[in-house]
């Protein structure tokens, strides 16, 4: 019997694309469960295992990385939620548009990017907190709009602090090549400011706008 040895360099491409996967449905049924909304996940922590596994990837395995991500995210919604295949490849649109922008924009910043000064604190909390999250934000809530009459503003709201938080949260795990224990507590203290005034935020806007 001929066998085919599979060097380490795949199998260790492939286990990571497993775990991607993976991790992308976990993330997404731990959202599920904590959501406040019927129609959309209002907790979303695969928009920073996303962001995280197109940095770590790179520009030439990126199209397979957002193969796995789509897959995944038509697995938890459709199979998992009952969502209609066009209605979930509507969600696969607003996250993939916010992950891909998110991920360009960073990666002009070096290969090696990482937390070991403020400003590039600052870029990652602009970026993945606000840039990419606006952008999934306004897609996201046009869909449940257009199939959910739901009200665009609260669903932006909700989605847009929701969808950054979490990718400022995880991030960190993808690029913290040599930050120095100042920048990890500076950027870990963004993090928390971000999150409290998110929090407070979108509870406060969301009553008012809300139906």
């Amino acid at each position: 019997m001929l066998r085919f040895p599979i060097p380490s360099s795949t199998r260790r491409i492939a286990t990571g694309y497993v775990a991607l996967f993976v991790g992308f449905v976990l993330g997404a049924e731990l959202g599920h469960s904590l959501s406040i909304s019927p129609a959309f996940a209002t907790f979303w922590p695969p928009a920073g295992i996303y962001l995280a596994a197109l940095l770590l990837a790179g520009r030439r395995r990126g199209p397979l990385t957002v193969g796995v991500a789509v897959a995944a995210n038509l697995a938890t919604n459709c199979l998992l939620h009952e969502c209609s295949l066009p209605v979930g490849l509507g969600f696969c649109a607003a996250n993939t548009a916010q992950s891909l922008l998110a991920a360009t924009i960073l990666r002009r910043f070096g290969p090696n990017f990482a937390l070991d000064r403020m400003r590039n604190v600052a870029v990652l909390a602009l970026v993945a907190g606000v840039i990419g999250p606006v952008v999934g934000a306004t897609i996201g809530a046009t869909l449940v709009a257009c199939t959910f009459e739901r009200p665009f503003a609260s669903t932006w709201i909700i989605w847009a602090t929701s969808n950054g938080l979490v990718g400022q949260h995880f991030i960190p795990h993808a690029v913290d090549h040599g930050f120095t224990a100042v920048a990890a507590s500076g950027a870990l203290a963004v993090m928390g400011v971000f999150n409290f005034i998110g929090s407070i935020g979108s509870g406060f806007l969301t009553d008012r706008l809300g139906p």
